[in-house]
């Protein structure tokens, strides 16, 4: 099934000033004003060609998005290291109210 990407300018701005959740332990630079919503690849989503929705991605520093995006992209390494990263991620939204559920108060 494809799913329509979803774009959020207050998703990918929330990166902004954020720890990177990747923290590859030879990538990670730990410098937060370089940290972006960086996108998981769509093979790893289920889907071909273009970005996948600003829910799909972790917030990474310039080191870890660099690996990310070159020579770990599409590793099997790369994919564990980038759904944790994604997980951790979706946890910061939800606590700073970026995502939210229907019911939650």
């Amino acid at each position: 099934m494809i799913y329509p990407r979803v774009q959020s300018k207050k998703l990918t701005d929330s990166a902004r000033g954020k720890e990177c959740t990747m923290m590859h332990p030879t990538q990670c630079n730990g410098n937060a004003e370089t940290v972006v919503l960086c996108h998981i690849p769509r093979p790893f989503m289920g889907a071909t060609g273009g970005k996948t929705s600003d829910f799909c991605g972790f917030y990474g520093c310039s080191g870890c998005h660099t690996w990310f995006d070159g020579p770990g992209r599409n590793s099997p390494e790369s994919f564990e290291y980038a759904l944790d990263a994604m997980m951790k991620t979706l946890h910061i939204m939800h606590s700073d109210g970026l995502i939210t559920f229907k019911g939650e108060k």
